[in-house]
């Protein structure tokens, strides 16, 4: 049974790639958020079908993870911002199979815009890719009020809702 948020919309209609139940191709990272210290974290085992070079993460699998920390954090703020921008320093191989924690920092807001970073390490606790963003809030009702009636997501804080059915302006 799925759980449903207050707006009926079921908890695993969420397609996000990076973290959405409802992707049967996603990586579904799960992460924990930490209000009071402004961090996301999230531990994952990847497969091989999630390789680049042999045995190892491919490149675009950990933007995304980074991304995914990071975005998680828009959660403190209760807002929802897409990335602007992204800044990966790749600086070890990050292997496949063994347990890495991605980790999403926020490092300051200003108005509209959100100042994060984040951090791969490994088991041993060696880091091996961080990255830097800039995520921009957005008012998501008007940005995907095209593409869903109503969905609510605790993974991807996402709560849209159609725009109510404006009446004709007298011209």
């Amino acid at each position: 049974m799925s759980k449903v948020k207050k707006d009926g919309a079921s908890l695993s209609d969420n397609r996000c790639f990076g973290c959405g139940p409802a992707n049967e191709h996603g990586l579904k990272l799960k992460f924990a958020v930490d209000r009071e210290a402004g961090t996301s974290t999230a531990t994952v085992k990847l497969a091989r079908r999630w390789e680049g070079p042999p045995g190892h993460v491919h490149g675009g699998v950990i933007a995304t993870m980074l991304d995914e920390a990071m975005g998680k954090l828009n959660k403190i703020h209760d807002v929802v911002a897409m990335t602007r921008q992204m800044e990966i320093e790749f600086l070890r191989p990050c292997p496949l199979g063994e347990p890495l924690t991605v980790t999403g920092r926020l490092v300051q807001r200003d108005g509209r815009k959100i100042f994060m970073e984040s951090e791969i390490h490994n088991a041993a606790g060696k880091l091996l890719v961080s990255g830097k963003g800039l995520f921009i809030v957005i008012d998501a009702e008007t940005a995907f009020a095209k593409h869903t009636k109503a969905r609510m997501s605790e993974a991807c804080p996402v709560a849209v809702s159609a725009p109510a059915a404006s009446k004709p302006r007298p011209r």
